[in-house]
């Protein structure tokens, strides 16, 4: 279920070029023209923030090219307004370049060498620009300030209908639910009308593989499309909604789906109202305004839930729009009735929910895919940071449980062997960087609460959760330096262990120190990683 890829606005810089001079000749002591061209200055000094700033050129006669080092090993610079100009009829000119630089990751200056070439001569003279060290990260904990009990971490169980390849294996779930240690498995509730027999042939296509998951202890959330046809008010799966007037009959549908799979051997731990209420698909789908959720839940969400044990979850929003689930949370017999809230991000950022976790209810992600092919490539680096990137987002703003969409396609968890467009070159069955990165935190974050782990720098995404007997902690290094630093805990250390991905490394062990006051350890970042550690007490 592929939704419209979000478009991503690069910021254009505003570059100033500007050029001045007089006409004529220049004659030397000999009557020869001189041509010569230079810098204004030896070294141009900037901040450790992002910015803009200028160097100048005198010139005569010439033209001329900038250049940097070919290897770009020292080159931080990202644009110039030019990188051509003069004039070789032109005498006694200069011409003002505006250069753009990022922020300095690092504790230490660093400077890039900038050259300036006489097109005619070949005479390279050179300029360097030295940026001031970046403010000296570090970490602060208070394991005092503490916030949700992370549920867990999981994905989209492919339907039997994706086919071929991408149809999810028991081997598949094994390295996700067992290896990775994810926990949470999402599966369609898929329309019938038939559903009061003893066999219920569309709902059992995949009981087999959700119970694979559940037998590494994985949590099943059950999701509608649609409720059946003759419930809705254009008798069609697609679009419309459901009737008031089948409200009861709804809710005994769900309930007997999830006594139906209770009958199969799988419990469903939780089960959704509807799935994205406010997206008018062009597939199965059923449109539903906040006030008809509220009256759904409020006077039916006991008859949901029955005497099954499953959870109730709303409203799985395209968008995480909250004002679908405000309305519930604020009617004391319909919040008695939702146990969590439960959307999607298509469109927009992680936002803390204070309203629901006033209420007691848990907060999860249920469905996202960052689907933007012209940006990136769906199983290169980039793509796994984006997801830490989120995952960590989510954790801040007190998010309990994520659920990334299909678990086994080439933008997945396991390839799918797509052998076309930017996708291809995922072989099936591949694990995906992706699916490395969320086990960082299905590893390491599920089943303790998290606790406060404050950054100084953007770069360095820090969070802390509490188990028993043990302190975790997941870094994201978003720059691209490395980064050594102390990472504190909450009490003194037995012993502590690390692993670390990169876009060369999957989940490998890495070295850490532990201070000889057993309250810290010291790890070293490499550039763009994402590294968890775990300190047992």
């Amino acid at each position: 279920m592929m939704k419209p890829a979000r478009i991503i606005l690069a910021a254009a810089f505003a570059l100033m070029f500007t050029a001045c001079g007089k006409g004529g000749e220049d004659e030397g002591t000999d009557n020869t023209p001189t041509s010569y061209c230079r810098f204004g200055a030896q070294s141009v000094d900037v901040g450790n923030q992002s910015g803009q700033s200028i160097f100048t050129i005198e010139w005569s006669r010439a033209k001329w090219t900038i250049s940097t080092d070919p290897d770009g090993q020292t080159n931080f610079i990202t644009a110039f307004s030019a990188t051509k100009g003069g004039n070789s009829g032109l005498t006694e000119s200069y011409t003002q370049i505006t250069f753009t630089y990022p922020a300095n990751p690092g504790t230490t200056s660093r400077t890039q060498t900038v050259y300036l070439t006489n097109d005619a001569t070949g005479n390279k003279v050179s300029l360097a620009v030295v940026q001031a060290a970046g403010a000296p990260m570090g970490l602060t904990l208070d394991a005092n300030t503490r916030y949700q009990t992370v549920t867990g971490f999981g994905g989209m169980l492919n339907p039997t209908w994706t086919a071929g390849d991408a149809v999810l294996t028991d081997a598949n779930i094994e390295v996700l639910y067992n290896q990775l240690g994810y926990n949470l498995i999402r599966m369609m509730i898929y329309p019938t009308e038939s559903y009061t027999g003893s066999t219920v042939s569309v709902w059992d296509r995949d009981v087999a593989i959700a119970k694979k998951a559940k037998s590494y202890g994985a949590q099943v959330l059950a999701s509608p499309w649609t409720p059946p046809s003759s419930m809705k008010d254009n008798n069609s799966n697609i679009g419309g909604h459901l009737s008031e007037s089948k409200y009861a009959t709804y809710a005994t549908y769900l309930n007997t789906f999830v006594t139906y799979m209770a009958g199969k051997g799988l419990t469903v731990d939780v089960v959704s109202v509807q799935n994205e209420p406010d997206w008018n698909a062009s597939y199965d789908g059923c449109l539903w305004s906040g006030a008809q959720l509220l009256k759904f839940v409020k006077e039916q969400g006991a008859t949901v839930k029955g005497t099954t044990g499953v959870k109730l979850l709303a409203s799985e929003s395209l968008n995480f729009t909250q004002s679908y689930t405000d309305p519930i949370l604020n009617d004391a017999t319909a919040a008695a009735n939702l146990d969590i809230c439960g959307g999607h991000l298509y469109g927009k950022a992680p936002q803390d929910y204070p309203l629901a976790r006033t209420k007691g209810k848990e907060v999860w992600m249920t469905e996202h895919l960052e689907n933007e092919e012209s940006t990136r490539i769906w199983d290169k680096w980039d793509g796994a940071m984006w997801l830490a990137d989120e995952l960590h987002a989510c954790m801040d703003k007190n998010f309990t449980g994520y659920i990334y969409w299909y678990l086994k396609r080439y933008y997945g968890m396991i390839g799918d062997n797509t052998t076309t467009g930017s996708s291809a070159g995922i072989a099936h069955n591949q694990v995906t960087k992706r699916a490395y990165v969320m086990a960082h935190y299905a590893k390491y974050a599920t089943g303790r609460q998290r606790i406060k782990l404050t950054s100084t720098s953007t770069n360095l995404l820090a969070t802390a959760y509490l188990g028993t007997n043990d302190m975790t902690v997941v870094l994201i290094n978003k720059s691209a330096g490395t980064i050594a630093i102390p990472v504190p805990s909450s009490r003194d250390i037995v012993s502590a262990t690390a692993i670390e991905t990169t876009a060369s490394v999957s989940m490998q062990n890495k070295s850490v120190t532990i201070s000889s006051d057993k309250r810290s350890v010291d790890v070293s970042l490499l550039p763009s990683s994402i590294v968890s550690i775990k300190f047992t007490y």
